[in-house]
């Protein structure tokens, strides 16, 4: 122990402390403190700075994280906003029968309109029913008559010895249907432009002559009074044109009036 206080002294005198006097005190103070384990200062020192370095490095991560989603997102906002938005589909109304229905009188012209109307709103009668009827889809009546359940045209009535009874107030108007359904019935419109037969058209005229009496319906009256006078000019004429001419404008009337009794949805 002395050798090593000989020790510090010589080293003591080589260094600030030459010719210090210590008292016996100071003496032991040095070497309770000579003796004492160094600490480790270093290591306690450095611990607390990693922690905060990784710390440190942690919020940056975060903080780089969160501004590359922040970026992101205006980013996608903005190519978003960019691209043209397909405009919305007008919406397109159901269409139903009765909407055809009503589309197709509001293409039908005067009178055919009309007349369209008048058909439609007519029903048979009751009274004089048979329970069955001979004919397909028919309804038959006591005195003779027979009509089409669908069309309400009649499509025969019974002759006993060459007469046969009237009609009943009610089955008028099927009667006066059944007359404009044979009165279309002529021959297609090639063949009756080829022929120059004057009584081609006697069968149909007679028949509208018979609607014309029997109708009290104006509008129905005045078509069936015009197509009388078109088809009686067609008989009558010798110019070919002419008659070319009057011959398309009777077929086409009609067959236009037939298609409102025998149209298929009725």
């Amino acid at each position: 122990m002395k050798d090593r206080l000989t020790e510090y002294r010589e080293a003591m005198d080589r260094s600030v402390f030459k010719d210090q006097q210590f008292t016996g005190k100071q003496k032991q103070d040095i070497l309770k403190k000579i003796n004492e384990p160094p600490q480790r200062k270093e290591k306690a020192e450095w611990i607390p700075r990693s922690l905060s370095v990784a710390f440190l490095a942690i919020l940056l991560l975060i903080g780089g994280y969160l501004l590359k989603a922040q970026i992101e997102d205006k980013v996608l906002h903005t190519t978003e906003s960019t691209v043209e938005q397909p405009l919305p589909e007008a919406s397109k109304p159901e269409v139903t029968a009765g909407d055809d229905s009503q589309k197709e009188e509001e293409t039908l012209e005067s009178p055919y309109r009309e007349i369209k109307t008048y058909f439609e709103d007519y029903d048979l009668p009751q009274e004089g029913r048979l329970p069955e009827s001979d004919t397909i889809n028919g309804i038959s009546y006591e005195n003779g008559y027979t009509f089409d359940r669908d069309t309400k045209a009649m499509v025969s009535r019974v002759w006993n010895n060459g007469e046969v009874n009237e009609p009943s107030e009610g089955q008028k108007v099927g009667v006066i249907m059944g007359w404009l359904n044979d009165a279309s019935g002529i021959p297609d419109l090639e063949s009756m432009t080829i022929t120059n037969d004057p009584n081609q058209f006697q069968q149909p005229i007679s028949r509208l002559e018979q609607v014309k009496e029997a109708t009290e319906f104006e509008p129905l009256k005045k078509w069936t009074s015009e197509t009388i006078e078109v088809l009686a000019s067609a008989q009558k004429t010798e110019d070919m044109d002419a008659r070319q001419e009057l011959i398309e404008e009777g077929y086409t009337r009609l067959q236009k009036m037939t298609s409102l009794i025998t149209e298929e949805d009725k």
